[in-house]
């Protein structure tokens, strides 16, 4: 569908220009994961000490899975990931908790949200195109469903979801940090 906008829109050049901008967008996308990868497997017993050994490691892991035609055979363990995601998130909003009380919430203020440095805006800046990023690769999604009219119920429904549960997270890891 944004390739045929594009195209009625710009011709041929707007349709290379939307397929390049698409490309660097899941580009980035892949670059954020594959880095928020490195960064908690530095933390952890697993890690090999080199930041580009532990980025070869989880790509021999993932690069398989990419290349499946037919991911069907997970949507099994789907719901079980999506409950692990929660009950982690639930363990890092409990530590912060534990340590700060809910004084630690009052102490989270509107400045605190914003970044204060490069780092800090490649980050804001990635979980928003990870909260939000859906919308790009929509029209590709629902022209590939057997009933596509469910296909903007979907979305409203898991962008709320989303801006919920990043909210909770948010004040969690504020908490967490402060």
């Amino acid at each position: 569908t944004y390739g045929r906008v594009a195209w009625y829109a710009l011709g041929p050049i707007g349709l290379h220009m939307m397929d390049v901008a698409l490309l660097v967008l899941l580009l980035g996308v892949v670059i954020a994961y594959e880095d928020a990868i490195i960064s908690f497997v530095r933390e952890t017993p697993v890690t090999t000490g080199s930041a580009a050994l532990d980025s070869l490691a989880t790509v021999l892991i993932i690069a398989p899975l990419t290349c499946v035609e037919d991911l069907h055979f997970l949507s099994k363990t789907s719901a079980l990931g999506i409950i692990i995601i929660f009950i982690s998130f639930g363990v890092l909003f409990a530590y912060g908790l534990i340590q700060n009380g809910f004084s630690g919430i009052g102490d989270v203020t509107w400045d605190d949200m914003w970044p204060k440095s490069l780092t800090g805006a490649c980050n804001w800046f990635g979980v928003t195109v990870f909260g939000f990023g859906a919308v790009p690769i929509t029209f590709n999604l629902m022209e590939s469903m057997k009933d596509p009219e469910g296909m903007p119920q979907a979305t409203k429904i898991a962008l709320s979801i989303v801006g919920c549960t990043y909210a909770v997270i948010g004040n969690g890891i504020g908490i967490l940090f402060k």
